[in-house]
C-alpha cells in the first residue's frame, strides 16, 4: 500500500510542477495549508466473468494529504 500511495504523490506533484511551469510568478510571498481526503482504489478480489475472464473487486479507503497553496505571488501576472 505504501507504493501505491507514494506513486500517487509524485503523480500529483508531477502535474502540479506542470501546472505551474507556464508562467513565471516569482516567490510566494503569502501561503496557506489545504487539507484533503482523496478515496484510494484498493483491490480486494476479482469474481470470475466466464470464458476464463474474471472482474476485479475494489473497495476504497480514504487517504488525507496536505499542501501549500500560494495566496500572493512577487509577480501576479507574470515576470516582464
Amino acid at each position: 500500500m505504501s507504493a501505491r500511495l507514494l506513486l500517487a504523490g509524485a503523480a500529483l506533484a508531477f502535474a502540479l510542477a506542470l501546472a505551474s511551469c507556464g508562467l513565471d510568478r516569482g516567490r510566494c510571498l503569502q501561503s496557506h495549508r489545504e487539507r484533503y481526503t482523496w478515496l484510494m482504489p484498493i483491490q480486494v478480489g476479482s469474481t470470475p466473468c466466464g470464458n476464463g475472464c474474471s472482474v476485479p473487486l475494489y473497495t476504497y479507503i480514504p487517504m488525507e494529504d496536505e499542501h501549500d497553496v500560494c495566496d500572493r505571488w512577487e509577480f501576479p501576472e507574470g515576470r516582464k
